[in-house]
């Protein structure tokens, strides 16, 4: 038996998968990429999120919520990109205490993200000569 906490079944995936393929026209190559970028880029913006969060600066918060929601949009990760988009609108309000009760949830739900989008990079490492 595992000690580890049972998924939510309930959860919606992390990711539609018909939608991320649509906006790279099935170009497997290109999705790759597009994954690569975004595990390149995440850490900083996540970053610049808990510094925003740290000194109480909303418009910052603001920006990078956004940015990440972009992000995780072109990948129709639809709940990690829900998640940022209540961080984006938080900063906007100036409601900082709630933004990091809501920073959470982006965590949990870019920790669902990960293991679907190493896997589609492992892919086509594994397919490559």
């Amino acid at each position: 038996m595992s000690d580890s906490p049972p998924a939510d079944v309930d959860a919606p995936p992390a990711i539609d998968p018909a939608a991320i393929l649509s906006r790279v026209a099935g170009d497997m190559d290109l999705l790759r990429q597009v994954v690569r970028v975004f595990q390149q880029e995440t850490p900083g913006r996540l970053a610049e999120i808990r510094a925003a969060l740290s000194r109480g600066d909303g418009p910052t918060l603001q920006h990078a919520a956004h940015r990440l929601k972009g992000a995780l949009a072109t990948l129709a990760a639809g709940p990690a990109s829900a998640a940022a988009a209540v961080l984006e609108q938080l900063g906007r309000a100036g409601n900082l205490p709630e933004a990091t009760a809501a920073y959470g949830t982006l965590e949990r739900e870019l920790g669902r993200l990960a293991p679907t989008l190493a896997a589609l990079v492992a892919d086509g490492d594994a397919a490559s000569p």
